[in-house]
């Protein structure tokens, strides 16, 4: 399932992620309900002696990515969280070729994609990632706006194909980084994620500093 939504010269808006999974409309009708809970019990996670990153989900909407490169799923995930775990809205949303796809239940984390994920009660969801760290080979960014996040703290890449702010998704709100000014505290952090916009009209490959 994918979402379609009403082109925008600015990072998505976090309420776009309410409308209808498969349809095309723009209203308020039919909209996805966020506050309705995962039902049923999930498996537990299954990984032995790998490493273990903790991720904190506060309440409301919440942009991640995972820094490890197993094909651990969304149920997996959640399944972490313990009890709490049904305080997570088991339908996630990744940005994927320009459009927003729907990540289920059964649905792997790709690696460092940003993903959103909605707390629906009021107190922090705490998580683990599981996995070896994914490959320190530089990933492909398309021309227009990509949402990533690194696998290790690090600086803001610089490249020339990169406009110069990167937008991080921080209570409840978009804070602008800009990649040039260090005073910005333009440190990006491992499990978070970042929308980059490329000035390219072709594919680049960026490298994250400290991968």
């Amino acid at each position: 399932a994918h979402w379609y939504g009403p082109a925008t010269a600015a990072p998505l808006e976090h309420q776009s992620l309410g409308r209808d999974q498969t349809g095309t409309d723009t209203d308020a009708a039919a909209d996805w309900d966020a506050a309705a809970g995962p039902d049923a019990q999930l498996p537990s996670p299954g990984w032995a002696n790998t490493p273990s990153i903790p991720i904190t989900f506060s309440a409301g909407w919440n942009l991640f990515s995972s820094p490890v490169g197993s094909h651990q799923t969304v149920a997996d995930l959640l399944a972490t969280g313990g009890g709490t775990r049904g305080s997570v809205h088991a339908a996630m949303f990744v940005w994927e070729q320009k459009r927003y796809r729907v990540l289920t239940e059964t649905s792997a984390l790709i690696p460092l994609a940003g993903c959103w994920a909605f707390v629906c009660g009021e107190a922090p969801v705490q998580c683990l990632l599981h996995g070896p760290p994914p490959t320190t080979d530089p990933v492909v960014i398309d021309p227009g706006w990509n949402l990533l996040g690194p696998s290790t703290d690090g600086p803001v890449p610089v490249a020339e194909f990169l406009a110069d702010t990167v937008w991080a998704w921080e209570d409840g709100r978009y804070r602008q980084i800009h990649t040039r000014n260090a005073r910005d505290g333009n440190e990006l952090r491992c499990t978070q994620a970042y929308w980059f916009y490329s000035n390219s009209d072709q594919q680049q490959q960026l490298q994250f500093v400290g991968e």
